[in-house]
């Protein structure tokens, strides 16, 4: 990522042609250092007109009232652990929410979400763009800007309105995470952090600084699929012995 001192640059968006098919963004930004870096990203031209008329409507460019569409990814060539468990649970078992799966097209991962392709969108696909305007909530494994197909600044803002799900992908331990996932540092990266027991809730309670209320300890989701064998199992016993 390149480093400059010139202010007069920064927050800043430059499109320009990346090949015959594709345009590349370059946006300056603000670093912690106070200088001047750059973010980069790339959309065929199709996708890049289609977002650009979506970023020039008004209604869509605001957050609209929330609606049940809910966002879910982990790595965007992933689909493994926690937010495929948590895609499927809400597919499988409720009515209340809409998910949606973000992935890429050629991601190995996809043969897992084969029975669900109708609620799948395509990395960086039209679909993809267009739920996300539509979208209120986002679940994530890791940090939500991974849902931004590019991330402009009318991206950036959209993503800061979802009602942000933090999923993880492992268990908190000994290693500092405040720089990266703490409330101080990042107020609005996360509304509701899931934990999967007490100590993690200390954790991120009094090191990362999350209310309370912002926290919630449920176990992570892709555990419930390690134990639903066993629940089967358990169950059949139960009916058998009655």
């Amino acid at each position: 990522m390149a480093q400059i001192s010139i202010p007069s640059i920064k927050n800043n968006e430059i499109w320009l042609n990346f090949s015959e098919s594709k345009k590349i963004m370059i946006r300056f930004f603000e670093n912690a250092k106070n200088k001047v870096s750059a973010r980069f990203g790339i959309l065929n031209n199709e996708e890049f007109t289609f977002l650009k008329s979506l970023e020039n409507d008004h209604m869509l460019s605001k957050s609209s009232d929330k609606n049940n569409i809910i966002l879910i990814m982990e790595y965007p060539h992933k689909a493994q652990e926690n937010g495929l468990a948590f895609f499927k649970y809400l597919m499988d078992k409720q009515k209340e929410f809409i998910p949606y799966y973000i992935i890429t097209k050629d991601s190995k991962d996809l043969l897992e979400l084969n029975k669900y392709m109708s609620n799948v969108l395509f990395y960086k696909s039209k679909e993809h763009i267009e739920k996300l305007f539509q979208a209120s909530y986002l679940a994530h494994t890791h940090t939500p800007n991974y849902a931004a197909p590019v991330l402009t600044s009318t991206i950036e803002r959209k993503i800061k309105s979802f009602y942000n799900i933090f999923l993880q992908h492992g268990i908190i331990g000994v290693r500092n995470l405040e720089y990266m996932y703490g409330k101080k540092t990042n107020p609005e990266l996360i509304n509701k952090f899931v934990v999967s027991s007490k100590r993690e809730f200390n954790i991120v309670r009094d090191e990362l600084h999350y209310p309370e209320g912002d926290i919630i300890l449920t176990g992570l989701p892709r555990f419930d699929y390690l134990l639903e064998p066993f629940n089967q199992v358990k169950t059949i016993i139960n009916k058998k012995r009655s």
